[in-house]
């Protein structure tokens, strides 16, 4: 072969000697190569030339390696000659050719074998041959090794960061580091512990039905190792795209197999002819993806849905830092530290939320500190001060005390050396509190009795109210006397004003009203004359009188609403006439404005008697305001003095007046009564006059007041009050109008702001805002004293009153929606929707749902619709292990997650919590179970024929022809799969199946062909349990079939043992004997008994086989016992374990523990008992939490054992059944309405229940019974 200048340029990378090696690394990532001789020195000099300079990196891109060189220069040198270190580790841009394969593609111009071949690089190589340049001839059968080392910086392997060196594969981390052993962990991280990233597993059905494309799951930016797998519908097409749907793949058209770049991103796109189509990103996404499926047709009735599970890393920018220790909490004495866990971006090292670490906070730190003792110090304890304010004197205890990590010490004073503090001071120096008064005021009133006002507090030194002034409290008010007499004056007339019912003051109590009496009902002689009459309410929180049924107001008298009236006399002379009154007048002596009233003539009209221009009403005149209204008499306005209080005598009416009415003098009427009735008008006299009859109440109790005149219309006859139309042509009177009780008022609440309607529909309240207590001086000039909240604490503060008493739209309700069915992986969650409006009185009521506007709310909804975390899924327990006694049952415990869709998936079992792993086993108890035994058959059997194969029972005596096959079963009842052996003698025999006589499966003893040597005695071990089988092997000519079986064996007693211990040996007789029907006839010879197969039972034996030294002896195990129970059914038997010596005598324990070979036997065990099997106790029930109306109560449920009464574990119980119910309904009875403690204390709570005023709370108490009724309704 000619390479001609091509090894020329192979040779730049020729590397020094093979003897040498590569020993170590520098800390800049270089190797050093070691030569294998040693290095020597001139003068102390090193025989070493300086390192020259690095030389060109064998790769431009991926990783290759540079080296340095240093020359000997006299001498032995040892040591590096040659240093590497990796270059260039930055990836190749795409498209860039493999440097393997750029190495054979040097020789495709060189002839090999006289022809020239292009060169391809072959993968895969041997590790023994993966440093070596192996090519392949394209197109040709022809694969050889072209060098024997590749260039160095060559990756070993495709995928690998291993470089060749020197013709060695040399292992490179992911620093690129010579020999590095670090490597890429699970987030791509250099050397990194997988907390830098999160595996998000998912799986997703699509929900589609017809062809198309759906957007299955958002793959966020940062993503990376992502693995994508449809499990079915392969036939649709899966894809990935960019958020924008810019660019992806699998979107409309199907692409077939192999490697494309979407977005700037590498991927793997697989999809075989009938497999499961996958993609693979191994990189990371810088930008948003979308995970498609595109169905290529609708899908198909009975078709299952698109099924793709995938998983893929995000990165976690968010980890716990430890912050730094706190400042110790104290200076001395034992304070503490603390260092807390921050969350911290991982990028800048800020402090971020907490909530941005997914990982669990971890539990901060503590430490002590600063644990030396404080130094002594001086403490004073005061004693209480000997006056409140004013000053006073404290005395105090004075100690030297000093603090330390165990408490406080008291020390001697002289190890607190800086002075002593004093042991009295003065205390409270603040002034105490004094009584702060102004002036008097002028007095209320400048004539008669007055009252005069003034401030009174109780102020602080900061001129501040307050408490603790000294009693008495000095008097706010006191009277005063002008010595002023008042005089009556003149006021100006009032406009007239129609009155209808007047009532007294309710005090929210049922009443009766009354209206005014209406005229007679004729003009002379005796008629009558009506009023109404109702039974009224006073609703205080609407400020309104209520009409109530009359029975209401029946614990009263009920006023008369007729009674009979007298008129004149008709057809007689109206002179000699006078007006005869009823009883119901009330004869009353008034004085007023110096017009003396003796026996009126006749009761004063109300307004309802006269007949004025206007509409009545109901007994209520409503006046026409635009025609003219003559003056009247009776206005009264809510008078006492009027209709209701004035009684008339038969005589006349003298009236003189000291006040000027706007006439010339005083007057007195006198005219005659004509037979109009209104006198003469040629002389001017007039019969009928307007004239004053009094004042009616004043307006104002107090602050003020004003009075009216009361013009009436007169006959001067006889001085009798008339019907108001006589006077029409008399000169009409002025109201005269005064002043009356001007004292001021009492102290009172007064609403200075209240709150808007609480409510805008279906009744609010308004609430008062800011309340003051005053008192009003003058109603008149709205003049008010405002007074502290303390004179009028003893009133009832202003109530709220009700506001928007109409009714609102109807509105849907919806209740809080109910817990989710799930806490994750999708579940459901309901509520309950209902149309309801709130009527005007405030009461809700329920609407059909057409009422109300629009489309009901919904009723359920989905919720929770995110991953849970992983869990373990437990399986049903499978059936008890054992068919009687305690078994145990077993289940499948499997770490899942369920998803959001709420499917779940089966996960690596280290992603659930393994301290929450529920048990994969349970105990279990069967029926009881019979003591332990082994079955046996105490028969004897000779066999007759030759027959193939017999199966017998251990316990039985058996003589068998030789050649024939024998089993031998050994059956243990009462132990779980009991370990069974089987001996011969001493001897045990093999589980071997090469053997002719073996122990096989199932406890049993297989001979394959007996032999006469088979003949003795076999021991079937099972625990402590052992049986017999007895078996005599003869050929078959020794037993005739028609011989006589009248033969038996029999036995002498047992010699005394030839040795005491050590082993000796015991004999007796076995005789053959004859049996005829007389009974035992002699003795015969032993082969009489063999002949009829009877085996000869043993005539000497071993006996005394312990040592002579001692030895241990145990007796018969006791009773199984319930008193320590180790398991469900499982109790304890016992037997004494005594040492015994060589001559038969009980000695201690020790002796037998001194011998080596003995091991004493145990002297407890275990076994099966009823004792041992727990079962519920319960206490008895307690009391009833209710007497009526539905309670609960309780007991103690208890896991005891039966006999012990001790607790037992709770899962033994539950084993074994349910356990009984912790808690129980009880005393569901209604409850009956207690009379005596929910009663109604007034009259008229049916009118309450009407008005829907049960939730006053005055109206709660005084209609208990009542309003409850009402709620127990409503619930």
């Amino acid at each position: 072969m000619d390479f001609g200048l091509r090894i020329a340029y192979l040779a730049i990378f020729c590397l020094p000697p093979s003897t040498s090696t590569i020993v170590g690394r520098d800390d800049d990532g270089s190797v050093d190569y070691f030569f294998s001789y040693q290095e020597s020195s001139l003068d102390g000099e090193s025989p070493w030339s300086p390192w020259g300079n690095w030389s060109d990196c064998s790769r431009d891109c991926g990783g290759g390696i540079a080296y340095q060189r240093r020359e000997c220069l006299y001498g032995t040198c040892g040591g590096s000659a040659v240093k590497y270190r990796t270059c260039n580790t930055e990836s190749c841009d795409e498209g860039t050719s493999d440097f393997r394969n750029r190495q054979c593609e040097a020789f495709n111009d060189v002839q090999y074998n006289g022809q020239v071949y292009t060169w391809t690089s072959v993968a895969g190589l041997p590790a023994d041959t993966e440093c070596s340049l192996v090519c392949k001839a394209s197109g040709h059968n022809l694969t050889e090794t072209l060098s024997r080392h590749v260039l160095d910086g060559t990756p070993c392997r495709e995928g690998s960061r291993d470089m060749c060196l020197n013709g060695t594969c040399v292992p490179i981390g992911c620093d690129y580091g010579f020999n590095s052993t670090l490597s890429l962990d699970q987030c791509l991280v250099c050397g990194g512990d997988n907390s830098s990233c999160k595996l998000q597993t998912r799986r997703k059905i699509s929900t589609r039905e017809v062809a198309g494309l759906e957007e299955l799951w958002f793959l966020p930016k940062g993503s990376f190792s992502i693995k994508i797998v449809m499990i079915t519908g392969t036939r649709s097409l899966l894809g990935v795209k960019l958020e924008d749907g810019s660019d992806g793949i699998n979107q409309r058209i199907s692409a077939p197999s192999g490697y494309y770049t979407v977005g700037g991103v590498d991927l793997e796109y697989r999809r075989k002819r009938k497999g499961r189509p996958s993609i693979f990103i191994p990189g990371s996404l810088d930008k948003n993806f979308w995970i498609t499926v595109t169905r290529m047709n609708s899908r198909k009735a009975g078709e299952a849905p698109d099924k793709v599970i995938f998983q893929y890393m995000t990165p976690v920018y968010y980890i716990w830092r430890l912050t730094d220790w706190s400042t110790c909490s104290k200076s001395c004495s034992s304070g503490f530290q603390e260092q807390t866990w921050a969350c911290h971006d991982k990028l800048t090292g800020e402090v971020v939320d907490e909530s941005r670490c997914q990982k669990k906070k971890p539990q901060e730190q503590r430490r002590t500190c600063n644990v030396h003792p404080c130094p002594p110090t001086w403490s004073v304890t005061w004693s209480e001060c000997s006056s409140t304010c004013g000053g006073g004197v404290q005395e105090g205890t004075v100690s030297c005390k000093q603090e330390g990590p165990e408490g406080v010490s008291y020390l001697s004073q002289e190890f607190c050396h800086y002075p002593m503090p004093d042991s009295i001071q003065s205390c409270n120096t603040e002034p105490c509190p004094q009584w702060h008064i102004t002036n008097w005021t002028e007095c209320s009133r400048t004539c008669g009795v007055g009252v005069r006002f003034r401030t009174v507090e109780c102020l602080d030194s900061q001129r501040e109210v307050t408490s603790g002034c000294s009693l008495p409290h000095p008097p706010r008010e006191t009277p005063c006397l002008t010595k002023v007499v008042c005089i009556a004056q003149r006021h100006d007339p009032i406009e007239y004003i129609t009155e209808g019912y007047h009532h007294e003051d309710l005090e929210s109590q049922p009443s009766y009203s009354f209206s005014n009496w209406s005229s007679c009902s004729v003009s002379c002689g005796v008629g009558k004359r009506t009023r109404d009459v109702a039974c009224r309410l006073f609703v205080s929180h609407d400020e309104t009188f209520l009409d109530i049924p009359m029975s209401e107001c029946s614990y009263q008298d009920m006023p008369i609403s007729e009674e009979q009236c007298e008129m004149p006399p008709c057809g007689t002379n109206m002179d000699m006439t006078t007006t005869r009154h009823t009883e119901s007048d009330i004869a009353d002596e008034t004085t007023t404005f110096g017009m003396t009233t003796s026996d009126p003539t006749e009761t004063l009209n109300s307004p309802s008697e006269q007949y004025v221009t206007g509409v009545r009403l109901d007994g209520i005149h409503h006046i026409q305001e635009d025609q003219p209204q003559p003056p009247r008499g009776s206005h009264k306005q809510g008078s006492k003095s009027g209709s209701r209080g004035n009684k008339h005598a038969e005589s006349s009416l003298s009236l003189s007046f000291d006040v000027d009415l706007d006439s010339e003098s005083s007057f007195s009427v006198d005219s005659e009564y004509t037979d109009e009735g209104y006198g003469s008008a040629s002389t001017g006299d007039q019969r009928y006059v307007w004239q004053q009859t009094g004042f009616n109440d004043c307006s104002s109790s107090c602050a003020g007041g004003t009075q009216e005149s009361m013009i009436e219309c007169i006959d001067t006859l006889n001085n009798g009050v008339v019907k108001d139309h006589r006077c029409h042509r008399s000169q009409p009177m002025e109201r005269i109008r005064r002043m009356c009780n001007e004292q001021p008022c009492p102290s009172e609440w007064r609403v200075l702001i209240s709150s808007e309607c609480s409510h805008t529909c279906g009744r609010g309240f308004r609430y008062p805002r800011k309340v003051i207590c005053l008192r009003v001086i003058d109603e008149r000039t709205e003049d008010v004293l405002p007074l502290p909240d303390s004179d009028c604490e003893n009133l009832p503060r202003p109530q709220p009153t009700s506001c928007a008493n109409f009714e609102c739209p109807p509105y849907w309700v919806m209740n809080m929606w109910s817990s989710c069915t799930e806490v994750c992986g999708r579940g459901t969650r309901s509520r309950m929707v209902k149309c309801k409006q709130v009527l005007g009185n405030g009461q809700e009521v329920e609407r059909p749902s057409t009422s109300c506007p629009g489309q009901p709310p919904a009723e359920t909804e989905t919720c929770n619709e995110i991953d849970c975390s992983p869990s373990w899924l437990t399986g049903e327990f499978s059936e008890c292990s054992s068919t009687c006694g305690p078994g145990q049952r077993v289940r499948a415990v499997e770490c899942v997650q369920v998803l959001a869709d709420g499917s779940t998936d089966m996960i690596d079992s280290s992603l659930c919590q393994p301290e929450t792993k529920p048990t994969a086993t349970q105990p279990c108890l069967m029926a009881v179970c019979f003591e332990p035994r082994i079955v046996t058959n105490s028969t004897s059997y000779v066999q007759n024929d030759l027959e193939g194969k017999i199966f017998l029972t251990v316990g039985q005596r058996a003589t068998m022809f030789t050649k024939t096959s024998l089993v031998v079963r050994c059956l243990v009842e009462g132990l779980h799969k009991p370990e069974v052996q089987w001996l011969k003698g001493p001897i045990i025999i093999p589980r071997n199946n090469s053997v002719r006589v073996r122990a096989i499966t199932g406890g049993s003893l297989k001979f394959a062909r007996l032999e006469v040597i088979d003949s003795g005695v076999y021991t079937c071990n099972a625990g402590e349990l052992s049986e017999d089988f007895y078996l005599t092997v003869v050929p078959p000519h020794q037993l005739a079939p028609d011989v006589e079986r009248n033969y038996l064996w029999t036995l002498g007693e047992w010699s005394e043992c030839t040795a005491t211990c050590d082993g000796g040996i015991r004999r007796r007789d076995v005789l053959c004997q004859h049996v005829n029907s007389r009974g035992i006839d002699g003795f015969s010879a032993p082969e009489r008994c063999a002949e009829q197969g009877l085996f000869k039972p043993l005539d000497a034996e071993l006996c005394n086989r312990h040592r002579c030294s001692p030895h241990w002896v145990v007796s018969s195990w006791s009773q199984c016992s319930g008193v320590v129970c180790p398991g469900l059914g499982i109790g304890t038997k016992t037997r004494d374990v005594r040492c015994m010596n060589s001559s038969g005598v009980y000695v201690s324990g020790v002796a037998c523990d001194s011998v080596p070979e003995l091991i004493r036997p145990s002297n407890i065990s275990r076994c099966h008992t009823d004792l041992c099997i727990p079962k519920w106790h319960h206490s008895s029930w307690d009391q009833c939490s209710a007497t009526c109306g539905g309670g609960t109560r309780k007991r103690r449920v208890l896991c005891m054992y039966r006999n012990t009464k001790k607790k037992a574990d709770t899962e033994l119980c539950m084993s074994v059944t349910d356990p009984p119910p912790k808690f129980e309904d009880c005393n569901m009875d209604e409850c009956a309405v207690q009379q005596s403690e929910c009663t109604d204390e007034i009259r008229y709570c049916s009118v309450v229940l009407k008005v829907n005023s049960c939730d006053q709370p005055h109206y709660q108490r005084s209609c208990c019974a009542s309003c409850s009724r009402v709620a127990n309704t409503i619930k």
